[in-house]
């Protein structure tokens, strides 16, 4: 399945958050879109979504408007998973993750064997399933946080849609979130589309990068072409070195000081 957005806007009412943005998603990768506080991550990802009609342009799905799918077909393409959901009172991780099934379910039929073996497969992956009977409420952050994704996951969804999903983890259950959901792509080839807050470990665990800046993309490439000390300092409004590491390829961001914190040159 293959996701993208030709003109888009989006906002809330009157107000434009994402303007005349054009993107083509990476089939069967991991993107992850970075950039400052309320440059539009979260308003894209739920545009992308389908859940925030666009002011302008449009979201295809397999070059097909994501208005003209059947909601229930759309979610057996499609799950997303918010920064913060709250599970109601009183259920278990199994109950949860069984929310998952429903665009694969009759109107009237009940739970099937295919089900079962999904949300069976779902808890495995995620290992989640020595916690199935335990009640949500009693998780841990990075427990809930996998629960979650166990979720989406029993959608069998073609793409996987996540708005900051180490948000409120501490380091330990940030890489762990994250190393989950790099297995998963490796192994199942889901497409995933996140957004982090930190450039490290969009440089680690991305293939692809988009940089928002004030609702348009500022740059966009493989992460260790496009996060460089300039962009830093348009973008993000900091002094940054980024410099490989000596045992891989790989990039590191290291913050120096913000623009604004140096001292005023006296009159």
């Amino acid at each position: 399945m293959t996701l993208t957005c030709t003109g888009l806007s989006l906002g809330y009412g009157g107000r434009p958050i994402i303007s005349q943005l054009s993107l083509a998603l990476p089939k069967g990768r991991i993107t992850t879109l970075i950039g400052p506080n309320g440059c539009g991550k979260s308003t894209l990802l739920r545009g992308l979504a389908g859940l925030l009609p666009p002011q302008q342009g449009q979201v295809q799905l397999d070059e097909k408007s994501l208005s003209s799918w059947p909601r229930r077909q759309l979610a057996r393409r499609l799950a997303f998973l918010s920064q913060t959901p709250t599970p109601p009172e009183g259920l278990t991780v199994r109950d949860m993750v069984r929310h998952g099934r429903f665009p694969h379910q009759s109107l009237l039929g009940g739970e099937q064997a295919c089900d079962r073996d999904a949300v069976h497969w779902a808890l495995t992956a995620t290992r989640m399933l020595g916690f199935a009977d335990r009640l949500m409420t009693e998780l841990s952050g990075g427990e809930r946080q996998r629960a979650w994704i166990a979720m989406a996951l029993a959608q069998q969804a073609d793409i996987l849609l996540l708005d900051e999903p180490t948000t409120y983890l501490d380091l330990h259950h940030q890489l762990e979130v994250l190393q989950l959901l790099t297995a998963l792509n490796a192994t199942h080839g889901i497409t995933l589309v996140m957004s982090l807050h930190d450039l490290n470990h969009a440089m680690r665990y991305s293939h692809h990068t988009v940089v928002l800046d004030g609702g348009r993309i500022a740059a966009s490439g493989a992460p260790s072409r496009i996060i460089e000390p300039g962009l830093l300092r348009r973008v993000f409004k900091v002094r940054a070195t980024v410099f490989e590491r000596e045992d891989c390829a790989l990039p590191v961001c290291y913050p120096e000081e913000t623009l604004s914190s140096q001292p005023q040159e006296s009159p």
